[in-house]
């Protein structure tokens, strides 16, 4: 098993339960380095894929530290309802988008 920063497991656990709920299969992207750093800014960036999809269709999610729980560092119930619903907007609902930047705060 790969090695995580304590936010980036939290992000793959979240995408797990995502996974059991909706069937949806969504994985970080495989060619990135987690979480992704800009130095512009203290923002946690992880790109979000479908397992096995040759479309190339990419969530990227731009998550505030803040937005982790500091005792537990899962995220806190705000930010999951808001990567749930865009989750929901991009990969469930038809769109012929391919890429959606999502900031949660």
């Amino acid at each position: 098993m790969q090695e995580y920063s304590a936010n980036t497991r939290s992000m793959v656990d979240f995408l797990t339960e995502v996974n059991g709920s909706s069937g949806l299969d969504l994985e970080l992207h495989p060619s990135w380095s987690y979480p992704i750093l800009d130095q512009r800014n203290v923002l946690l960036g992880f790109k979000l894929r479908r397992s096995g999809d040759s479309s190339e269709r990419v969530m990227s999610l731009a998550v505030h530290p803040l937005a982790f729980d500091s005792r537990t560092n899962r995220l806190d119930s705000v930010a999951r309802a808001r990567i749930n619903q865009a989750i929901t907007k991009f990969w469930v609902e038809p769109s012929s988008e391919r890429h959606v930047f999502i900031p949660v705060s």
